[in-house]
């Protein structure tokens, strides 16, 4: 016992060890410009574990998943570590850290997962015999861990629920194999199967009952938050007491056949699916999986024992054996369609959702059959990944290639049904990956993608767990052992150098530029780079070359996408600046209209437009337009808290409306968020020589010389507000 356990920690270090070899310029890594900004930096509605703060995890679809596990992780995670300051790009070590632990542990639980099947699907006698199902369990983890496909997902700290939902999907199906073992195990499943009775019909009504229940608990008519229906406190309790009932049914009945192990293991697998869903809803096709795996260890023990309960045989019972199987699923299907059901909300309201008018059966067809052979065929050869798959216009299943695609994966899909009992295993392995890439195949569309690396995350499970049955079964001659070992190492160097490209903003979209030249995505996120790096630049002729290629990559992004106008507004503000007088009128007129084009695009496509009040505040106030401009900022700052700028402009279009209390206020909170930045502390200074306030201006401006040591007109400031405060 004691060397098995040494032998299982021994393991454990060794996947542990490889995981943070690989990942570990993740921790090196700042927050990107997409998504992580928006999501994390700039909001404050996440940052804390009260009560106000839980509320909102729990009914936002801030970003587009529904995802309160995540949030309620990543709030941990600024309780722990915390958030350096910064106004674009800070640093997240802790953030990242977890992201790398948490991957780690998914393929930890995965070793333990295929292990118990390959014992399951060996016999236990063999298993302990033999190295291989070990050896194969080890492989598979390592092929899963340290593939480049999970770069995305692991480097990037807003992919922190593909980690956390997968984390608790595996550990629901090794749950669940330990629940069912008993009716894989020779001296108890032949004598039971005689004795096995259908499932309850108590159990179906309650599963149903618990879905219908939640759907009338819970208010979905708001676009950005959920809210209880009338006494919908008490219809989730109900849900949830009928969710139970449905569970202990289904182990009653399954027990009393001599087919189930512990109630707890039941009780951990629907847990664990529970926690998986609220993370994201990525697993909600896991019922289909953990059938087609029964279906696929049935088979293995009618092979070595006819006699025993097998779905896949042709005994006259079989076809009411299968329906037992699926009769189990029902607690997990009841949960898989709640969540399935708060994802399309998510994605609707958060206005990701792609329209059928924009994008027609024949493209979401031709979208399906391209991805269904991207992520087998990138597992295969990992070369040219990028973190933007643009979505071209005009797809069509008329076109040639993706009409053969089509239809050789339906061809692939008849065979494999029809062989599936000479090749079972590559049956189920297909059918899994199936039914979980189908969410994301583009039937149901959401955001500018056709392929998405993090994608792969669960649905390629199965192809590592074909890897490590390589590794077992035909692995036993020591060169393709050692062929396997060179893959893994192979992968791991890709993997380390794909973790690289993701460590800022610049490397991420110069990468994927030097892919696709011509991609929107990748051109506006390199143009908000340079629009960044403008804005902090002093040297003037540098700065206007950066702000002039960001303007010109945004030209080549979408046109009718707000973010994008938006940008372009704010820069051809800063280049207003130090433009000629007649340049600088054109381009604030411009800055204008594009900021005010891009509110009306945003709620055009049912936006709220709240993200780009800010931009078009900017553009009012340096316009001249200042009283204009406040209603926006003001909403904006309401919506982010934490945003500096958005503070920090409040507080100038307010000095130059003339209402010096308010922009004290306003820049007061700009500085407690970051005190690094000298026209905040300026233009308090302003604001406080203009309420008579010449102490505090005195502070103001002490602040803004550390800052700007010999700067004779700051110098010159400070002396007249401590004459004026004697």
């Amino acid at each position: 016992m004691a060397m098995r356990v040494l032998r299982g920690l021994g393991i454990v270090a060794v996947i542990v060890a490889a995981v943070f070899a690989v990942f570990r310029p993740a921790l090196d890594a700042e927050l990107l410009n997409w998504d992580d900004i928006d999501g994390i930096a700039n909001n404050a509605k996440f940052r804390g574990l009260g009560w106000d703060e839980l509320r909102w995890m729990f009914t936002t679809n801030l970003s587009g998943p529904y995802q309160p596990l995540s949030w309620l992780s990543l709030a941990i995670d600024h309780a722990l570590w915390g958030l350096e300051p910064g106004l674009d790009a800070p640093a997240a070590r802790g953030f990242h850290l977890t992201n790398v632990a948490l991957h780690a542990a998914v393929a930890v639980l995965l070793f333990a997962l295929v292990r118990e099947g390959f014992a399951l699907r060996f016999g236990a006698e063999r298993e302990r015999r033999e190295p291989w199902p070990t050896l194969a369990a080890l492989g598979a983890a390592l092929f899963f861990a340290l593939h480049p496909l999970r770069c995305e997902s692991v480097a990037w700290v807003t992919e922190r629920r593909d980690v956390l939902s997968g984390l608790f999907a595996v550990a629901a199906v090794w749950a669940w194999l330990r629940w069912a073992r008993p009716r894989f195990v020779p001296d108890v499943s032949s004598q039971a199967s005689s004795a096995s009775s259908p499932a309850s019909a108590w159990g179906a009504v309650a599963c149903a009952l618990a879905v219908a229940l939640f759907h009338l608990g819970v208010d979905r008519s708001a676009d950005d938050h959920l809210e209880f229906a009338e006494h919908g406190e008490l219809l989730l309790a109900a849900a949830f007491v009928l969710l139970v009932v449905g569970a202990a049914s289904v182990h009653r009945r399954a027990a009393r056949s001599g087919l189930a192990g512990s109630p707890a293991w039941l009780a951990l697998a629907l847990f664990a699916f529970l926690l998986s869903l609220l993370a994201k809803a990525a697993a909600m096709a896991l019922p289909a999986v953990l059938l087609a795996i029964e279906l696929w260890l049935a088979h293995a023990t009618a092979a070595r024992e006819p006699r025993r309960r097998a779905g896949t045989s042709p005994a006259p019972g079989a076809w009411r054996v299968l329906g037992e199987s699926v009769l189990e699923k029902l607690p997990f299907v009841a949960l898989a369609l709640v969540f399935a059901s708060l994802a399309v909300w998510g994605q609707r309201g958060a206005g990701l959702m792609v329209a059928w008018a924009d994008h027609g059966l024949s493209a979401r067809l031709a979208q399906a059959a391209y991805g269904a052979w991207f992520y087998p065929l990138a597992t295969l050869a990992p070369v040219r990944l990028s973190p933007i798959y643009d979505l071209p216009r005009g797809l069509s299943l008329a076109e040639p290639l993706h009409a053969l695609a089509f239809a050789a994966a339906c061809a692939v899909v008849v065979v494999l049904t029809l062989r599936r009992r000479r090749v079972p295993g590559l049956a189920c392995a297909a059918a899994c990956y199936l039914v979980l890439i189908a969410p994301v195949l583009g039937l149901a569309q959401c955001g500018p993608q056709l392929v998405a690396d993090r994608y792969s995350y669960l649905a390629c499970l199965p192809f590592a767990w074909l890897f490590g049955a390589a590794i077992g079964e035909l692995g036993r001659a020591r060169w393709r052992l050692a062929c396997g070992v060179v893959w893994l190492g192979a992968l791991g160097v890709l993997a380390e150098r794909q973790t690289r490209i993701w460590r800022d903003s610049e490397s991420l979209w110069t990468h994927a530029l030097a892919l696709a030249p011509e991609s929107p995505i990748a051109n506006a996120g390199l143009a908000h780079v340079r629009k960044t790096e403008g804005f902090a630049e002093r040297d003037a002729p540098t700065k206007r070359a950066k702000l002039e290629e960001a303007l010109e990559r945004y030209s080549r992004a979408d046109p009718d996408d707000p973010r994008w106008m938006a940008n372009r507004a704010v820069i051809e503000v800063e280049l207003a600046a130090a433009a000629t007088p007649d340049e600088r009128e054109a381009l604030r007129s411009r800055a204008v209209a594009n900021a005010r084009r891009a509110l009306e695009l945003a709620r055009g496509r049912g936006e709220p437009g709240v993200d780009y009040l800010l931009t078009v505040g900017v553009a009012l106030h340096e316009a001249g337009h200042a009283e204009e401009a406040l209603d926006g900022l003001r909403a904006y700052v309401e919506a982010f808290p934490a945003s500096f700028l958005g503070w920090a402009n409040l507080g100038i279009a307010c000095l130059k409306a003339g209402r010096n209390d308010e922009a004290v206020r306003a820049l007061r909170r700009a500085v407690e968020l970051d005190g690094t930045q000298g026209f905040a502390w300026s233009n308090l200074g302003l604001a406080l020589e203009g309420v008579g306030d010449s102490a505090g201006a005195g502070e103001a401006y002490r602040r803004l010389l550390e800052l700007r040591p010999g700067d004779a007109s700051v110098e010159e400031r400070l002396k007249r507000a401590r004459a004026a405060s004697r």
